[in-house]
């Protein structure tokens, strides 16, 4: 199982070397490259079955969401997600990582 994953990784260390190699061609490089970077681990996810949690704008659900802070909103209902600290996945249907987020009171 180690030697799948990390196979699906190569390519995104493939595109971090081509990244920093970049840094000597200004700054488009470095953007160009963490594409590239970005680009490969979501095809990895993929391949993996692990998607991004949906968080703002959808109601509070401790299942998927850890909330870290809350406020008073007038433009969201009571208990919605109005803001995203960090992304939480899941594989397939279990979570692997909780969405940490700021709840409407």
């Amino acid at each position: 199982a180690n030697e799948k994953l990390f196979v699906d990784l190569l390519p995104l260390m493939d595109n971090m070397e081509r990244a920093l190699a970049s840094t000597e061609a200004g700054s488009d490089g470095i953007v160009d490259g963490l594409k590239m970077i970005k680009k490969s681990l979501d095809e990895v996810f993929t391949k993996n079955a692990v998607a991004a949690i949906e968080a703002v704008g959808q109601e509070f659900d401790p299942e998927l969401h850890h909330a870290v802070m809350s406020d008073d909103s007038d433009d969201h209902e009571a208990e919605h997600v109005i803001e995203e600290f960090q992304k939480g996945y899941k594989i397939n249907d279990k979570v692997i990582r909780h969405s940490m987020v700021k709840v409407s009171k």
